[in-house]
């Protein structure tokens, strides 16, 4: 009986903390064009992918720069890495377009471009 115990119990406390696995998102060298100043870096922000058609998707950061959620278009990884309705975790440098200031953000441009320093994903 107490073998059975031990058994059922080791079994619910290995299945029922299962860690979250991360995978890392490759980025490349590409620049941002049509970009201006420097908006801000931000650093392990979270978000989560949304997949706009095939080659194309924004990641929705929560909680940066003072936004509750701030869509953000990815220049330097490939749409191919990425897969909607993902979480995603990240730090990069989020550009202005050029012309573009904070009276206008939420109203002229649909995401503001982000030069991705790191990136992992939940699989």
């Amino acid at each position: 009986m107490k073998l059975c115990t031990v058994v059922l119990l080791l079994f619910i406390l290995g299945t029922g903390c299962q860690k979250e696995d991360w995978v890392e998102i490759r980025t490349n060298d590409n620049p941002c064009a049509l970009t201006g100043e420097s908006m801000g870096i931000i650093s392990e922000a979270v978000g989560e992918v949304k997949t706009l058609n095939r080659n194309e998707c924004l990641i929705i950061a929560k909680d940066i720069l003072g936004y509750s959620e701030m869509p953000l278009f990815p220049c330097n990884i490939s749409f191919s890495d990425l897969k909607g309705n993902h979480k995603i975790i990240l730090s990069g440098e989020i550009y202005f377009y050029q012309g573009q200031n904070n009276d206008s953000i939420a109203i002229d441009f649909a995401a503001q471009p982000i030069f991705i320093y790191t990136a992992k994903m939940l699989k």
